[in-house]
């Protein structure tokens, strides 16, 4: 298997998650939300997809392709990849944070964080699919 292999096997892992958590956490209300497995899902996010998975994208495939000859389509693709990683960081630390006002008493937020997590739901398979195909 090529070094990129185990990228797109992540990547499976890591779509199936979302679309999990998007699901788990469509039908919650303020009175059913879950605040431990929304820890379990920022977790999950913030281990494995950044942490682990794009640590291995920036610290290692992206920083050995910065060394070659890019051409310049792929290295703005790549500069996306990078932007789109800082977005999904935002979105989790916005997630963390209004999961930690839910768990103060402010059960105004369930709507708010269902959203991010559904926008995670779709903003990874199409970031994903941008560094399958066209990176």
């Amino acid at each position: 298997m090529k070094p990129r292999g185990q990228l797109m096997i992540e990547h499976r892992l890591i779509e199936k998650l979302l679309a999990a958590a998007a699901g788990l956490t469509n039908g919650m209300t303020p009175k059913t939300y879950d605040p431990v497995l929304v820890d379990s899902i920022v977790d999950f996010i913030k281990t494995y997809a950044d942490r682990t998975h794009h640590g291995k994208e920036e610290g290692i495939l992206f920083h050995e392709l910065s060394k070659k000859a890019v051409s310049g389509d792929n290295l703005i693709v790549m500069n996306e990849l990078i932007d789109e990683h800082k977005q999904a960081r935002a979105k989790v630390r916005g997630i963390t944070e209004l999961n930690e006002r839910y768990k103060g008493g402010d059960r105004s937020v369930v709507s708010q964080i269902k959203e991010i997590i559904h926008w995670l739901a779709e903003f990874y398979p199409v970031h994903i699919k941008k560094e399958d195909k066209d990176l």
